[in-house]
């Protein structure tokens, strides 16, 4: 199993490198600034749960439906190693990394701001929105 993980993460690492490199040709081309940013997901930022997302995430993990699966499967270890390799292979290219996990910590702890692992409800897009707004300079 920890074979099959690794090979995950490599092809991940070959996948992400071809598409960073496109990207950066295109910054340096069209003299613009790339800026890749990380998804919030409820495993791997650091806020504790609300009540409303325990109830979801227990209705939607208890479906058969395979995204909710994989959702379940990406935990804290797999964000850790993904970050990684993305703040390694922006580094090479050149290219803006943010993490939008890091502002989602116990500041929003009890928040509802997801409706499953991987999406966000009004609000956690409001406090995503102002994150990017302040850390992207475009104020």
């Amino acid at each position: 199993s920890e074979i099959k993980e690794s090979n995950k993460f490599d092809t991940l690492q070959k996948i992400l490198n071809k598409n960073l490199k496109i990207w950066s040709n295109y910054q340096k081309s069209l003299d613009v600034e790339v800026t890749y940013v990380l998804q919030p997901f409820s495993n791997w930022c650091k806020k504790k749960n609300s009540k409303e997302e325990d109830e979801l995430f227990s209705i939607t993990e208890a479906s058969k439906i395979k995204i909710y699966e994989v959702f379940k499967k990406m935990d804290h270890d797999s964000y850790l190693k993904y970050k990684k390799i993305l703040e390694g292979l922006t580094r090479k290219h050149n290219l803006r990394f943010l993490d939008t996990n890091i502002h989602l910590d116990s500041k929003f702890d009890k928040e509802w701001l997801f409706v499953d692992r991987g999406h966000l409800t009004d609000r956690g897009n409001e406090i995503i929105s102002q994150f990017l707004y302040s850390n992207l300079n475009l104020n």
